[in-house]
């Protein structure tokens, strides 16, 4: 019928209001909280429409009462000064473990050996203790921010990602940039894809010179039962990063992988060397922590080896280790003898004879720790946690600062609200790719020779990326191809990543094939109106299909939640910069919210599972899902394809759309 607007318009006004008057009476009242350490178990508590409004709207630092410039001044005058030693400069070496803990603080468990002999003695031997992390079973990225920075989340938005948010826009202070302006060279390095969590953008705003990932490492076929490459190839990258720079000292910040996830609830390991008992009937069985401690116990290997090499290095080097944080186990406080989900453990190895200082670190608490006692004390927010940790007001003080450097008018600077710390122009790897020459061995192919080549290296000719195969580091090989004088070549490391809805091919066609469809193929699926026909026809007769539903479960827990709260989000947000030609805005008008409500919407109805059960669900369940063919859309990247490959679905019948919005 005819909208009646003068009735309608109102109403959704008083509608707003109302929705924002309780809920600013219900965060009084704390019945609401703006604060989520975890994600999804927020989603649980308060509801998808809250949670969803809070986390996409309230990112950042809100300005602090009193903000000025006399109260900031006030804070660095009350710092004082640190005290001095003239220890010689070293290398400093972080190393973050992927899901690493002690299982034997796990109080259900019992372990036929110990899993982490080195790391437990080293604990013994350097300076150690528990390390507060702002995450649990997922969002590496965030304790890797509070580590390289001395910045705590705990100000930011709710379950905000600063590397997908202010990073993306702004430099931070950090230890690389405060070490590179005392001589230091800085590298960060990691066994994964170069992109992921945008650490190839955000890592040129976090003051580094160089990233060696995955991509640039010279053989990374080892890898753990669900695809992750093995941790102890870091050693020679690491030692590679110390080389590069014979006359300066280093700061090497070091991600590891292989403890990942997905810890399955069936036998991966043929014949484990260390077995597991006690977690019979739990959400993660003895399958899955058998898996998990066998994982850390080749990690602890690693540990064992480098901290060798560097024992053998001859330069003073300081190689801190801690767990990123707990594996997604489904663990609750009652599980552990400490009882307490946000905490692993760290160590301080050296090969300078450092005093041992046993003590209790937060994870934007460490690097100023490090710093402190080789006699650095540079840096704005290091040089604030020296003096004043364990102090009145601590915290308070640390967010106004914060908020100056990033969102204020950088007081502490003493620039006129201009940053000293530029965006750099980092290099991938340490070692630079060099193509050297071309050889022609017959029938249209070609060997490439050069220096530092890697399974990822691709020889492109005339602008055109050739299907290479890699023989060694001095050799590539292109077939069917013809070189003439004037071509151009180049020989690159190549990366690239992309999102979208990933699917399933040999479900999609049996979709297109039957009588109930309305879409025949591939090429009409081009629009949201399509998906949402294809999506609510599928989910009408999935039986037929034999599958549970058209998309895989939403997986709210923090290990997924970013591929709608930022991925997802994304969209209205390019497609309003878009129309405005602007790059960048203080705040969105929400031109194209409705067309994101819209495709959550068609995602959660036409699912593996019921609306009200996505807070239940994790990632590791979405994954599992399309693995298993339960689902024929599922919404991830192409870094997904390690988690989901020698599954139920072949390689070839993986393919990817686009997130159709309906613009």
């Amino acid at each position: 019928g005819k909208i009646r607007w003068y009735v309608n318009i109102p109403a959704i006004i008083i509608g707003v209001l109302l929705f924002a008057g309780v809920t600013n009476l219900a965060l009084e009242r704390r019945v609401l909280s703006s604060y989520f350490v975890n994600i999804a178990f927020a989603y649980e508590d308060y509801g998808y429409p809250y949670c969803l409004a809070v986390t996409l709207f309230e990112t950042g630092i809100n300005e602090p009462n009193g903000y000025s410039e006399e109260l900031v001044q006030q804070i660095e005058e009350s710092e004082g000064e640190p005290e001095e030693n003239d220890t010689v400069k070293p290398n400093i070496i972080f190393l973050q473990l992927e899901s690493f803990f002690d299982p034997e603080t796990v109080e259900y468990l019992n372990l036929s050996g110990d899993p982490i002999p080195t790391f437990r003695q080293l604990m013994k031997d350097y300076s150690s203790g528990w390390y507060r992390v702002p995450v649990v079973g997922a969002g590496t990225a965030n304790t890797e921010f509070e580590t390289i920075t001395g910045m705590s989340l705990r100000y930011f938005g709710p379950g905000e990602y600063p590397y997908k948010s202010i990073l993306q826009e702004e430099t931070c202070e950090s230890a690389p940039y405060v070490l590179r302006d005392l001589g230091y060279s800085t590298h960060a390095i990691h066994n994964n894809e170069a992109n992921f969590y945008s650490r190839r953008t955000v890592f040129s705003r976090l003051g580094f010179e160089t990233f060696t990932s995955e991509e640039y490492m010279p053989d990374i076929s080892d890898t753990t039962p669900t695809g992750w490459v093995k941790d102890y190839i870091l050693t020679d990258e690491i030692i590679k990063a110390l080389d590069s720079t014979p006359d300066q000292p280093d700061y090497v910040y070091t991600i590891s992988v292989q403890g990942h996830g997905d810890y399955q609830n069936e036998p991966v390991l043929e014949d484990p060397k260390i077995t597991v008992t006690g977690a019979e009937g739990k959400a993660k069985n003895n399958y899955a922590w058998e898996y998990y401690v066998n994982e850390i116990n080749e990690m602890d290997q690693f540990i064992k080896e480098l901290t060798e090499r560097l024992e053998e290095y001859d330069e003073p080097t300081v190689l801190v280790m801690y767990g990123d944080h707990l594996p997604t186990m489904d663990l609750e406080m009652e599980d552990l003898t400490n009882k307490y989900l946000y905490q692993t453990q760290y160590v301080i190895w050296d090969n300078m004879g450092l005093e041992k200082k046993d003590m209790n670190l937060a994870s934007y608490q460490i690097a100023a720790e490090v710093l402190d006692r080789v006699g650095i004390h540079e840096g704005t927010i290091f040089r604030y946690h020296q003096t004043r940790r364990n102090t009145r007001n601590y915290q308070v003080d640390l967010e106004v600062l914060q908020y100056d450097l990033l969102y204020g008018e950088r007081y502490s600077y003493g620039l006129d609200g201009e940053t000293p710390y530029e965006r750099l122009s980092i290099q991938l790897g340490v070692v630079p790719i060099t193509l050297t020459g071309a050889e022609s061995v017959g029938n249209h192919t070609w060997y490439f020779y050069g220096e530092n080549f890697t399974a990822s290296s691709r020889v492109e000719v005339n602008g055109e990326m050739m299907e290479t195969i890699f023989l060694d580091n001095n050799t590539l090989m292109v077939n069917d191809l013809e070189l003439k004088d004037g071509d151009q070549v180049l020989g690159i490391a190549y990366v690239i990543e992309t999102y979208g809805i990933i699917y399933n091919k040999a479900l999609l066609n049996d979709y297109f094939e039957a009588d109930y469809s309305s879409i025949k193929s591939i090429d009409d699926l081009n629009n949201f109106e399509a998906l949402k026909t294809v999506a609510e026809e599928i989910q009408a007769h999935k039986d037929d299909l034999g599958v549970a539903g058209a998309f895989t479960s939403a997986g709210m827990d923090s290990s997924s939640d970013w591929r709608f709260k930022t991925h997802l989000a994304n969209l209205p947000i390019y497609y309003e910069y878009k129309d405005k030609g602007i790059t960048s805005t203080d705040a969105i008008e929400g031109t194209y919210l409705d067309n994101y409500k819209e495709i959550w919407d068609l995602y959660i109805n036409n699912s593996t599972c019921e609306p009200s059960m996505i807070s239940s669900k994790t990632g590791e369940d979405a994954t599992a899902e399309f693995a298993l063919g339960e689902a024929v859309f599922y919404q991830n990247g192409t870094w997904a394809y390690n988690e989901v490959k020698d599954m139920e679905v072949a390689d070839e019948d993986m393919g990817m759309l686009p997130i159709y919005i309906g613009v």
